[in-house]
């Protein structure tokens, strides 16, 4: 069977990674609004997950624990809770499920948030400040650090599940620490949603689009997480790749151009050619008497 294909679209008022509900009031806590992470993400993982040797769900998997170490640990707990590393591969729907979110939402961080990420920022320029520039290229923790690379710093995780995990294709109105303006985004990949193009070309002319209208002041983010986004798997088509709208009917297949007008086999329509009428000053054949020509008396 084909992999599961599950498509999210939301459009309202929300900062950074929540989305606020329609009676939310001005400056109400974090609670008072869904989360992107909790609220979505995790729900739909764990229904795409099953358990691991412990009887957990994702988020709580953990790595099997080697042989030696199965039963009680030191701490007197279970084996599995004492082992940490890489999540193991339980994931439960054939093929790895493709899940494509799109967000229309301003991403403005809160204090914390904003407290953060300039303290990265002012990290990242006093270690290039007496640098050459052929040493900071080389130096991947210190390339530079904007709305975009902070959202992908954060769901890098997303792309670390093991093999089998959901592929998602994140298409965020704009980045972090900025606004979005009259749902732009989202109306011009609803312009371009039925055409029969990849989904990826839709939310790249999507973004051009919106810079283009915005004029640069909204930047979306386009974020494939998942294995297949480095190609690791031959065989399945990454979410960016998929074609959501079937294609035009093919118009019917014309009849052979080999009949001609005039062969006396019929012409388009196969009814028989008509005979073209001789010119009037047209020369006469060889062996066939002269036409007489009228005078004037």
């Amino acid at each position: 069977p084909e992999p599961l294909l599950v498509l999210v679209a939301y459009c309202g008022h929300g900062a950074a990674d929540r989305f606020f509900p329609v009676d939310c009031p001005r400056g109400a806590p974090p609670e008072a609004a869904f989360s992107f992470f909790e609220d979505l993400v995790v729900p739909v993982y764990r229904v795409l997950g099953g358990c691991d040797e412990c009887g957990r769900r994702w988020p709580d998997w953990r790595h099997p624990a080697p042989p030696k170490r199965f039963g009680l640990g030191a701490s007197g707990r279970d084996a599995c809770a004492d082992v940490e590393g890489d999540p193991p591969a339980h994931w439960r729907w054939p093929g790895s499920a493709r899940l494509v979110v799109i967000v229309e939402s301003c991403r403005r961080l809160n204090a914390e948030e904003r407290k953060a990420f300039e303290e990265e920022r002012q990290r990242v320029a006093n270690g290039r400040r007496h640098l050459l520039p052929s040493v900071v290229a080389m130096r991947r923790d210190l390339a530079s650090l904007g709305g975009a690379e902070w959202d992908a710093a954060r769901l890098s995780f997303l792309a670390r599940l093991g093999p089998g995990a959901p592929q998602l294709l994140l298409a965020l109105s704009s980045e972090s620490t900025m606004a979005s303006y009259d749902c732009v985004y989202l109306r011009s990949i609803t312009e371009a949603i039925d055409k029969p193009v990849r989904l990826g070309g839709i939310l790249e002319r999507a973004g051009h689009d919106t810079l283009r209208r915005t004029g640069h002041k909204q930047k979306p983010v386009l974020l494939p997480l998942g294995c297949l986004a480095a190609g690791a798997y031959d065989g399945e088509i990454a979410p960016q790749d998929l074609v959501l709208a079937s294609g035009p009917p093919a118009p019917p297949a014309l009849a052979p151009a080999s009949r001609r007008i005039g062969d006396g086999s019929g012409g388009a329509g196969g009814a028989p050619a008509a005979p073209r009428p001789p010119a009037e000053d047209s020369e006469p054949r060889s062996g066939s008497a002269p036409t007489p020509r009228p005078t004037r008396p």
